[in-house]
């Protein structure tokens, strides 16, 4: 519910690799307007990951590459990004900043040749099994972040929602009560309903026959007062029916026998 999302951290944090890639940046990398990033592979990480950088991440060099241009360039009009064919993937590697590797292929996509040597980069990869050979990894130039270091964050998210769990229990436990009490309260609706009624009926035989016996009786002020005691005799009713001690059924049974009437 709303208020266990607002009251408690259960729904805080990340669980899902594409984000927990936002969430690294966010922490490790500083500058991110200014650096330049490449999102290479558009499945389903890629485009998760390339929807969580337009909303998370204020960069404004987002280039998309994809072995299909097509779909990146779709998708980069869609969202306002860039698209480059996968030919020109080592040319933007030469002034790429970070790096993110989602292609979920069988063996690496990223090498030794593509990576440039000159210049510092972080490279994300994303894959499973990982996409960025090995080596890369050993230059001195080069960050590289794969799918287990990634899942050190969302580990971490879910310890912390589990700690939130009891505080969650609460307050749906109070919830409960409180909907429940509700629900027990709907009970005594139609019974209130028909002594009221009850009680109208008699008031409306009592003014008309006062009303035939004395021409200058008050009408509007005889269903003025009436109407009050009705008024305070059901909410006494009703206060009644709602007390923990009451049994509920036999005073409505009661109810039902003194007056005679349906309740």
């Amino acid at each position: 519910s709303k208020q266990v999302k607002n009251n408690t951290k259960l729904s805080s944090g990340t669980t899902t690799v594409a984000y927990a890639a936002i969430q690294y940046l966010q922490e490790n990398c500083e500058m991110l307007n200014n650096k330049k990033m490449v999102l290479y592979g558009l499945g389903n990480i890629g485009k998760h990951t390339a929807l969580n950088i337009k909303e998370y991440i204020e960069v404004n060099n987002v280039v998309l590459i994809n072995r299909t241009f097509e779909k990146a360039q779709q998708f980069a009009e869609e969202y306002c990004l860039s698209a480059q064919k996968e030919e020109n993937l080592k040319a933007e590697l030469q002034t790429t900043d970070i790096l993110i590797v989602a292609t979920g292929s069988s063996k690496p996509t990223i090498n030794l040749e593509l990576i440039p040597t000159d210049k510092n980069i972080t490279i994300l990869d994303l894959s499973i099994p990982s996409n960025v050979a090995a080596e890369v990894g050993n230059l001195a130039n080069v960050k590289l972040i794969n799918v287990d270091e990634l899942s050190k964050i969302t580990d971490k998210t879910i310890a912390l929602r589990q700690m939130q769990i009891p505080f969650a229990e609460a307050i749906i436990e109070e919830n409960k009560k409180e909907l429940l009490e509700w629900v027990e309260g709907r009970k005594h609706t139609p019974a209130l309903k028909e002594f009221k009624q009850y009680l109208e009926v008699l008031q409306n035989e009592g003014i008309d026959y006062y009303k035939k016996k004395n021409p200058d009786f008050d009408i509007a002020q005889a269903e003025l007062i009436t109407s009050h005691i009705i008024q305070k005799i059901t909410t006494k009713f009703a206060k009644h029916l709602k007390h923990e001690d009451t049994q509920i059924g036999n005073s409505i049974e009661l109810i039902r026998k003194i007056f005679e009437v349906e309740v």
